[in-house]
C-alpha cells in the first residue's frame, strides 16, 4: 500500500539526507504507529505542476491509497500555476484517490489555497512551510533573499505535521 509525495524541491527535501528527507520520515512515523505504508517520493527539485502530470501518471498505481499533492512555487505565473495543478489533480480524482494537498505562499494565500483545495474536494494541509520557523535549523537558506528549502529538522517537522492528516484520509477512507 502507497502513499505517492508529488511537488517540487520541497516534497524531495531537497540537499537532505535520504534519512531525513520528508517521506522517509513520514513512512517511518506511520509504521511506528502500525500503519504500514510505503511512502514514495515523487518530489523533483526546481520542478512545476507543468510536468507533474507525467510524473504522477507513471507513480500513482493501483497500490496508491493517498496522494500528497505540493505543487510549489516554481511558476510564479499564477494562472498557469493553477490551470496546470487543476489538470494533475484532475486525474488523480479520476482514479478515486484523495489527496492532501499543501499549498504556497508564492502562488497562493492561505486563504486562496484553503479555497482551491475545498473547490476540489481535497484536505487542505495548509501552506507547506506553515509552523516552521525562519532559522537555519529549519531553513537552509539557499536562495536569493529567501529562507529557501528545509533542512533535515524541517523535513522531520513537516512529515510529524504530516501524520494526522494521513490518518484523517485513512479514517474517511474506512
Amino acid at each position: 500500500i502507497e502513499i505517492v509525495a508529488l511537488g517540487t524541491g520541497n516534497t524531495n527535501c531537497k540537499n537532505v539526507q535520504q534519512e531525513d528527507k520528508f517521506t522517509t520520515v513520514l513512512e517511518k512515523i506511520l509504521n511506528e504507529q502500525g500503519i504500514k505504508f510505503r511512502v514514495i517520493n515523487g518530489g523533483v527539485d526546481g520542478d512545476t505542476p507543468r510536468w507533474m502530470l507525467k510524473r504522477a501518471q507513471e507513480l500513482v498505481t493501483d497500490k496508491t491509497k493517498i496522494v500528497l499533492f505540493e505543487p510549489g512555487p516554481n511558476d510564479t505565473y499564477k494562472e498557469r500555476s493553477i490551470r496546470d495543478s487543476e489538470k494533475v489533480i484532475e486525474w488523480i480524482k479520476s482514479k478515486n484517490i484523495p489527496i492532501i494537498y499543501s499549498s504556497n505562499n508564492v502562488v497562493q494565500s492561505v486563504a486562496e489555497g484553503k479555497e482551491f483545495s475545498d473547490k476540489w474536494g481535497m484536505t487542505f494541509y495548509g501552506p507547506t512551510f506553515k509552523g516552521l520557523l525562519l532559522d537555519r535549523a529549519h531553513r537552509q537558506y539557499d536562495m536569493p533573499g529567501q529562507a529557501g528549502h528545509m533542512t533535515a529538522k524541517g523535513c522531520h517537522m513537516w512529515a510529524s505535521q504530516m501524520v494526522p492528516f494521513v490518518q484523517l484520509e485513512l479514517e474517511k477512507s474506512k
